[in-house]
């Protein structure tokens, strides 16, 4: 297995496993359902990380087979803060039938890797509470709680 940069070659598998990621995702909580057309935006959005210089799409490959991806960016947080550039996991998804196999990671050490060749000395993501195997997974990979982001419907 090896980590690359996504290409264009990639997208279409990316966009497979985002809507591996999306669905599970609603099964967790309604919050998540997608609008119409989520695969499109997806699309577009992926497209636009993969040329933005503050961000790296990176994809698992095996025999040239998609296995995961992650979408990372260096993001800044208000002024106010001393330490504002953090490195931000935006997604990362490992395809159902790969997991537990060493996929994410090394999406994770390639992520860090970019990350502190930035001198980006922290990095934050978000997980859904009821995602018991995803803070499991952030957890085994050295992610502590920071904050929580608390929701009430209307």
């Amino acid at each position: 297995m090896e980590v690359v940069r996504a290409g264009e070659e990639h997208i279409d598998r990316v966009i497979d496993l985002w809507e591996q990621l999306a669905g599970s995702h609603e099964a967790l909580d309604e919050a998540y359902a997608r609008c119409n057309g989520a695969g499109a935006i997806f699309r577009t959005y992926a497209r636009q990380c993969m040329e933005a210089p503050d961000t790296r799409v990176f994809v698992c490959l095996e025999n040239e087979r998609v296995l995961g991806y992650a979408i990372v960016a260096i993001q800044l947080h208000p002024p106010l803060v001393a330490d504002r550039a953090y490195g931000f996991v935006d997604n990362l998804v490992v395809d159902l039938l790969e997991r537990r196999k060493g996929v994410g990671t090394l999406l994770v050490e390639s992520a860090v890797e970019w990350f502190e060749s930035c001198d980006v000395k922290k990095v934050e993501l978000e997980v859904a509470e009821a995602n018991e195997s995803g803070l499991a997974f952030w957890r085994s990979q050295g992610f502590g709680d920071f904050q929580r982001t608390l929701l009430r419907k209307l």
